[in-house]
């Protein structure tokens, strides 16, 4: 494999301290990966404080190393470089997120260009929101490609998923045959890593697909999250 491609929220971070900044370990893992040489993706469903905490850690020499793939990869960009600012977003993303907030009045609701998401939900019900949404937008005829992480659900308002992010790093990398581990968190649809995942290299640190080739979790008995991830 050229290198790994990371979900962030329950994968670097623990979903309950996602906006503390990275532990020591964590950061010293990463670091030590990409000053091998090895190229990193992370695939998150954030926008811009993904890219100002890995620009925190990873030393500034190899950043060229680094391709963030913003709002579950809608926005691929190297590390120092940010999504776009958009001052208005478009007359979809705000239907959109009008109807969350209508749906779901107990939720916060953030409107973006590429990515509507809304938290504040029970963790254990998320799945069973997002499957809700999609039919629910659905039946409007609004964009109804739902998924969940760790904390939220996301209705995604472009075709690419986190998926482009390999191909992205492909193109780093030169080669469109490429290998690259993938970690994350929420391998089960609708799960944001369900299509990450579904790899023989992906390796999950808490749900796994029904695949029988892909997306394995082979972390020690009791280890999820972060502490999976240091294993692998």
């Amino acid at each position: 494999a050229r290198g790994v491609i990371l979900d962030y929220d329950g994968t670097l971070c623990d979903r309950r301290r996602r906006f503390d900044p990275l532990g020591k370990d964590m950061t010293d893992a990463l670091v030590a990966v990409v000053e091998t040489g090895a190229l990193i993706g992370v695939a998150t469903g954030r926008g811009q404080s993904a890219g100002v905490e890995l620009e925190r850690i990873v030393p500034r020499r190899s950043w060229d190393r680094v391709l963030i793939g913003y709002y579950n990869g809608a926005v691929i960009e190297p590390l120092g470089r940010r999504p776009p600012k958009i001052d208005e977003v478009n007359a979809m993303a705000t239907q959109v997120g009008e109807r969350l907030a209508d749906w779901f009045p107990q939720a916060r609701v953030e409107v973006r260009e590429w990515q509507v998401s809304a938290d504040g939900f029970r963790h254990g019900r998320l799945p069973v929101i997002a499957h809700t949404a999609a039919r629910l937008l659905a039946g409007e005829g609004l964009p109804s490609y739902v998924v969940c992480s760790s904390h939220s659900i996301d209705v995604l308002l472009t075709d690419q998923r986190k998926g482009a992010v390999v191909d992205a790093l492909r193109r780093l990398a030169g080669d469109p045959a490429a290998r690259f581990f993938r970690i994350g968190d929420r391998g089960t649809w609708p799960g944001n890593d369900f299509d990450l995942l579904a790899d023989p290299l992906g390796l999950s640190v808490d749900e796994v697909s029904r695949s029988p080739s892909a997306c394995w979790n082979l972390a020690p008995p009791g280890a999820l999250g972060p502490p999976a991830t240091m294993y692998y």
